[in-house]
């Protein structure tokens, strides 16, 4: 179960750890410039390079919700003032939902994560929560609050070293909805991406799945990156009139003549419960007597020689996934059977 992290001292801490993660992992670029509605800011940013993720991090006590500021876009030298894509910022003491972001602690292993409800500025048509989590096209974990539970997005766990990897994800994520939702042909019903347009895929916000392997990273958050991953593995083997598409039942499944020919679904946990509910979900959407049906699963995951069997006799092809690289280059890879 998750909670809202309340206590001040708490928050800093998690605050504190957040920024080390950060600062490890990106070298300083200096005090530069920062723009943002109705001003702008001198801040140290912390990026791995042009093109790529920076984050600056303040204290907003001014603010009717005194406010820790964390703040993420892309890294442009070349420009007068680095633009702000999103900030997470968290409120210094309680449950205040004034702030789109928040710490949330696992009760059972202690771990802190980084959360996020969806509601994003951007003072125009279309740019806020509700669109944000439609084009995420994710579910948001329940967290339990002090009076009631809040729903958000599971960025990262803290003590995660591909930290800043996660949270560069997220940062994509924002930046690509508000391209689009600002374009003059965007639906302000849909759900899609703008890789959806051309094959029906939607990318998955990382989050919703928990697991561990032996190094004792946490698979929380990973989810999203592996689906990700998956869709590029299949993109690459596509043949003529086959397409890509996932939905909120199904993680990825390749159509032809409008058929299912492929279903996919992705685990972090190789448990046998995680296990099981993936037989479950292959079964059931992958009705057509065409569909070959893949799990996805970590590759340190043990598979119980009955479980094996299980997928021979249903007709289920295992897959796994492994995370290369550390820190901001980290990236989950797809291997070959």
């Amino acid at each position: 179960m998750l909670q809202i992290v309340t206590e001040k001292a708490e928050i800093a801490a998690a605050q504190g750890r957040l920024e080390k993660g950060l600062k490890s992992a990106l070298p300083s670029a200096g005090i530069l410039n920062i723009g943002y509605r109705g001003g702008n800011d001198n801040q140290e940013i912390y990026t791995a390079g042009e093109n790529t993720l920076y984050c600056a991090f303040g204290v907003d006590n001014k603010s009717p919700t005194p406010r820790f500021w964390n703040s993420f876009g892309v890294y442009l030298p070349e420009n007068h003032a680095q633009h702000i894509i999103v900030e997470i910022n968290i409120p210094r003491v309680g449950d205040n939902r004034r702030v789109a972001g928040f710490f949330a602690r696992d009760t059972v292993s202690g771990h802190i994560f980084l959360m996020h409800d969806g509601a994003i500025g951007g003072g125009r048509l279309g740019i806020g929560k509700g669109g944000l989590l439609n084009f995420i096209n994710d579910e948001t974990v329940r967290v339990e609050g002090l009076k009631k539970p809040r729903f958000g997005l599971p960025i990262a766990d803290l003590r995660d070293p591909n930290l800043a990897a996660l949270i560069w994800r997220f940062t994509q994520l924002v930046r690509d909805f508000k391209i689009i939702a600002t374009s003059p042909d965007f639906d302000l019903g849909a759900t899609s991406t703008p890789e959806a347009q051309n094959s029906d895929y939607s990318p998955e916000f990382s989050g919703q799945k928990r697991g561990q392997r032996s190094s004792n990273l946490n698979y929380f958050t990973y989810h999203g990156m592996v689906v990700d991953a998956l869709k590029e593995h299949r993109s690459e083997r596509l043949k003529n009139g086959e397409r890509l598409g996932k939905d909120r039942l199904v993680d990825l499944f390749v159509t032809k003549s409008k058929k299912r020919i492929e279903v996919y679904e992705v685990k972090t946990n190789g448990d046998r419960q995680s296990t099981y509910t993936a037989i479950g979900q292959l079964l059931t959407h992958g009705l057509e007597a065409t569909a070959k049906k893949f799990i996805v699963l970590p590759s340190d995951a043990k598979i119980p020689n009955d479980l094996k069997a299980a997928f021979a006799s249903l007709g289920i092809s295992l897959l796994r996934f492994r995370i290369h690289g550390t820190g901001f280059k980290a990236k989950v890879k797809i291997l070959q059977r």
